[in-house]
């Protein structure tokens, strides 16, 4: 459903008649109708031709209105994964109105196709190809890769649907050659899908049915979700239903995959508010079972502004979202559906956007010291970068930065301290490069290592260098910090900081400048 174009016409009329009255009384100035010396005469003009200009410009604002809040950003992209290969590479795999994007067609439909390229983290680059291609959109996209490299893709369908959409599916392997291939039905009617790989499984969450009125622009909201599993071979084994009836109405469902269960996530209308509660769920794909029936995560939440990752270092799921109010949250849950941990003060995360996660077995960030390091943009435009245990989220920086746009973005760690970034945008693909310098947590005096001089600090509580997870309290989560990295050694570049890769002939640019060195527009 999209938004109504406003009425030109409505919004003229007020304008029109103003603009009249000036232009009659230019006239009279002009014609010197009305005795006045010269300055007076001279101030009276300026003050006119400043509020002609300063309507002109309004006018020409009103003008773009209609065809600005028309274009939905969904209409050009949406839907982003980039799936990890077990040779290292990636599959970005996106759903776009065409290759650069063109939106909406004149009757208001989204021509979208599904689109894929080969990512080598070494040197990233996009060649696209057409992956699956028919009349009417195919979008969101969303993939995910079993065990023993199966891709599966899946998105909502409006060609050849019954029930105006259907959420459809194909199965690949890691070239992308069919194995099961589009189109596969998951429902007629199904919409909004995502799907996670549990082991040798895909699950697949989506939504069914609309209900008019409410949400975003007073368009409604989904009504039902459900969950459906497949094998690696695209092969179906069960379906449930997850939140049904006429008691609530539940949409944008999106689900992460740990090695044995799924964590389902979706936002719940609540009534005559603009906001929503955050509900999350564990599932067993193995026989069917809810490990935790649904429950309440979160209140008071900006409608579609969330995610769900898998985190396989410490074998907890993440949860991020983002508050109505302003600011945003985290919390860490594990296998069994536990909140363990949370961090409750954070940046907004941006719509639609997922991570990049690095926990590379051996790295300061990895398996064997049970901590990740996770990247997020946020809807102000930067980034924000939390250092997670098993039960702890510290936020160790908060980086402002350029825009992103809100159709869809996912990164990946190209080394440990390089992110590569992709957002969907109405003009194509845009493509950013990072770099984190490491971060030391438990150096709270700040002499760049861990030793027991940090330990006095955080014992006396004299600084709130001694809060290592920015939580606003000194506390035993803190010296966990201390404890994991006692013994390190920085150096004095070592504090976070992220910024673009080096090209020597861009360093003195600003302003427009900046956004063209941090960011590459691919089209």
């Amino acid at each position: 459903m999209h938004a109504p174009k406003p009425s030109a016409s409505r919004l003229f009329r007020p304008l029109d008649a103003i603009m009249r009255v000036l232009g009659q009384a230019s006239i009279i100035l002009e014609q010197r109708a009305i005795p006045m010396s010269v300055s007076l005469y001279l101030s009276f003009r300026r003050v006119l031709s400043s509020l002609i200009g300063l309507l002109l410009v309004t006018t020409i604002g009103i003008m773009e209105l209609p065809s600005t809040k028309a274009q939905d950003p969904r209409s050009f992209q949406h839907g982003i994964d980039l799936v990890p290969l077990p040779n290292g590479h990636y599959k970005l795999i996106w759903s776009s109105s065409g290759n650069p994007p063109t939106g909406a067609n004149s009757d208001g439909s989204w021509p979208h196709d599904v689109y894929a390229s080969n990512i080598d983290p070494a040197n990233p680059q996009i060649v696209p190809t057409t992956l699956i291609s028919r009349p009417e959109a195919q979008e969101p996209a969303s993939s995910a890769i079993t065990a023993d490299g199966r891709i599966m893709v899946t998105m909502e369908d409006g060609w050849n649907a019954q029930n105006l959409l259907a959420q459809r599916y194909g199965v690949y392997d890691t070239n992308l050659n069919p194995v099961t291939g589009y189109p596969q039905l998951v429902l007629d009617g199904g919409h909004s899908g995502h799907v996670a790989a549990v082991e040798n499984q895909f699950v697949v969450f989506y939504s069914e049915g609309w209900v008019a009125g409410g949400g975003v622009d007073d368009l409604g909201s989904g009504d039902d979700v459900y969950v459906s599993v497949y094998q690696s071979n695209g092969a179906f084994v069960r379906s449930r239903s997850i939140a049904v009836g006429n008691a609530t109405r539940d949409w944008w469902p999106i689900v992460a995959g740990s090695n044995n269960h799924a964590m389902l996530l979706w936002q719940r209308f609540v009534d005559n508010e603009t906001y929503s509660e955050l509900i999350y769920s564990i599932y067993n794909p193995s026989n069917g079972s809810f490990v935790k029936t649904e429950a309440l995560l979160a209140t008071e939440l900006e409608y579609y502004t969330y995610d769900v990752q898998y985190i396989e270092s410490i074998d907890r799921f993440l949860a991020v979202g983002a508050y109505k109010q302003g600011g945003g949250f985290a919390y860490l849950i594990d296998d069994q559906g536990t909140i363990v941990g949370e961090h409750l003060a954070l940046p907004e995360v941006v719509r639609e956007g997922q991570p990049a996660i690095w926990f590379d077995e051996g790295s300061s960030a990895g398996p064997n010291d049970n901590t990740a390091r996770v990247v997020y943009p946020k809807s102000d435009g930067g980034v924000m970068v939390l250092e997670l245990t098993t039960d702890d989220i510290a936020l160790s920086a908060e980086i402002a930065g350029l825009p992103w746009q809100t159709a869809g973005t996912d990164g990946i760690f190209t080394a440990e301290d390089d992110v590569y970034f992709v957002n969907l945008s109405p003009t194509g693909l845009i493509e950013r490069t990072f770099q984190i310098e490491p971060v030391l947590l438990g150096d709270f005096d700040g002499d760049w290592d861990v030793d027991g001089t940090d330990f006095l600090v955080w014992q006396r509580a004299k600084a709130s260098g001694a809060d290592a997870n920015g939580d606003g309290v000194v506390d035993s989560k803190d010296l966990a910090f201390w404890q994991s990295n006692f013994g390190e050694v920085g150096t004095e570049t070592g504090s976070t900081a992220i910024v673009p890769e080096s090209s020597s002939c861009l360093l003195a640019l600003v302003g427009m400048s900046l956004a063209l060195y941090f960011s590459t527009l691919y089209r």
